[in-house]
């Protein structure tokens, strides 16, 4: 009895680490910052045995995709992700509908994620550029006469790992130093405060680009 409910508890424990290790992000696309939204796909990702994640892109069956690009072919297209993980809280991104007409309707989609939290941290959609034939113009948006085709997209991922964070206790006691010094009668150190500290700024100033780079914006999330 004892070696049965053993059995049966690891088996629900791998289970749980299978179904917890896949996880899909569903697309919708509009013209109108969502006044109107429509279907674009689903993307499913999964866990391998490196810990490392891969994703497929399953586009939406959608007949009329190619002549709402048409139609809104100077408009901007922007793209909404809802994370199955993180359903409460979508990601964007904005790029043109010409350009996914240039493309031929290939979408490169990059995805960051935590893979220990299981949280998605940004999806930003490009149009594809090797499907445009290494040149895209968005300065001459023209509706194509290609009426129907099939929404594609590739899928890169990325992990979110954890950013080294600023010297700040050096620079502070440096600091702390130059003022006991300087009130012991050492002479004072007449550089700008930039060249005397830059190399506890620089940290900083990448350190904030790179946060705000993988963070989101404004409570949409990142992308745009």
């Amino acid at each position: 009895m004892f070696r049965a409910r053993t059995m049966l508890l690891s088996t629900l424990a791998a289970l749980v680490c299978v179904v917890s290790s896949h996880w899909t992000i569903n697309l919708e696309y509009s013209f109108d910052d969502f006044a109107h939204s429509f279907p674009l796909g689903v993307v499913d990702l999964k866990k391998q045995f490196d810990g490392n994640y891969t994703a497929l892109f399953k586009g939406n069956e959608d007949t009329s995709y190619v002549k709402r690009l048409n139609e809104n072919v100077n408009a901007p297209y922007r793209v909404k992700a809802v994370s199955s993980t993180k359903p409460s809280v979508p990601l964007y991104s904005t790029s043109k509908a010409c350009l996914i007409l240039q493309s031929n309707l290939y979408h490169h989609i990059w995805v960051t994620v935590d893979p220990d939290m299981q949280v998605t941290h940004a999806v930003t959609v490009f149009p594809d550029i090797v499907a445009a034939g290494g040149q895209l113009d968005s300065e001459n948006c023209v509706p194509t006469s290609v009426q129907k085709g099939k929404i594609q997209g590739v899928v890169h991922v990325s992990n979110k790992r954890s950013l080294p964070l600023p010297d700040t206790l050096s620079f502070v006691q440096k600091v702390e130093k130059e003022r006991k010094a300087r009130q012991n009668g050492a002479e004072a150190d007449n550089r700008s405060f930039l060249a005397k500290y830059w190399m506890y700024i620089v940290p900083v100033v990448l350190f904030m680009f790179i946060s705000n780079a993988v963070a989101p914006e404004g409570g949409q999330g990142e992308g745009q």
